[in-house]
């Protein structure tokens, strides 16, 4: 997983808000929601008999040359699934070549390769289906870990607007927030104060205007980089910013 759902605390003078009480105790469902959901998700994959230790135990039997079969990973990966599904069939395909030259030489190898073909095709079918199960578990999990994390913004809205009842704020600039400026150490406050600075500013000019007065906060560099991409402003221009 890519990350843990996150549990708020509130204080009981919080939670005395009905606002702030309603949105902590959605929020605190939401999360127990996602944690089982990582929690299921991570559980380790049993091991299953593949279509390579198919293959492996009838060269055994034939006498034929042993492949050397990677381990199969546990996390599931589209890409890396794929690759491993055609390594495996790869190497199927060479040892039912080999049968097939061999036949006449061994009694009964044709009943043998028959069956062992129905095995292998089994065993695709099993594998496909324990991936796909797993896979669409992580899915899960992430969509509820993004619902979690949504009904916390909620939570953390409310409580700003109890903290401070003459602010105007909005509930996306606390999701921008957190997604976007946060982990540069800007503070909410100062956020909100630059949301208010430039949110009357529009038209043709509005990007190198709301850049003159980021320039002109008395933040470090790095988080006016930060209030730069929260604009949602293009990496290749940052160049264009007048603090670099």
């Amino acid at each position: 997983m890519a990350k843990k759902p996150t549990r708020l605390r509130f204080t009981e003078d919080d939670l005395a808000d009905k606002a702030v009480r309603q949105t902590a105790d959605r929020a605190e469902k939401a999360v127990g929601k996602a944690e089982k959901a990582v929690e299921k998700a991570s559980k380790p994959k049993k091991k299953l008999r593949t279509e390579a230790d198919v293959s492996k135990a009838r060269s055994s039997k034939l006498r034929f040359d042993k492949a050397e079969i990677e381990p199969e990973l546990d996390k599931p990966s589209r890409g890396k699934h794929m690759i491993s599904r055609a390594s495996s069939a790869a190497i199927a395909s060479k040892a039912h070549q080999a049968v097939s030259e061999h036949e006449d030489d061994n009694v009964g190898v044709q009943a043998v390769h028959q069956s062992e073909e129905a095995v292998e095709a089994a065993a695709y079918t099993v594998d496909h289906a324990i991936y796909s199960k797993k896979l669409k578990a992580h899915d899960k999990a992430e969509k509820l870990i993004e619902k979690s994390d949504r009904a916390n913004v909620d939570a953390l809205y409310e409580k700003y607007k109890k903290d401070n009842p003459d602010a105007e704020v909005y509930v996306d600039w606390f999701e921008k927030y957190y997604s976007d400026v946060a982990a540069s150490g800007l503070s909410m406050n100062e956020y909100i104060s630059y949301k208010h600075k430039v949110k009357d500013i529009t038209g043709e000019d509005k990007k190198a205007r709301r850049m003159e007065v980021i320039n002109s906060l008395p933040i470090t560099n790095a988080q006016k980089d930060a209030l730069y991409y929260a604009e949602g402003w293009a990496a290749s221009k940052l160049y264009e910013a007048p603090w670099h």
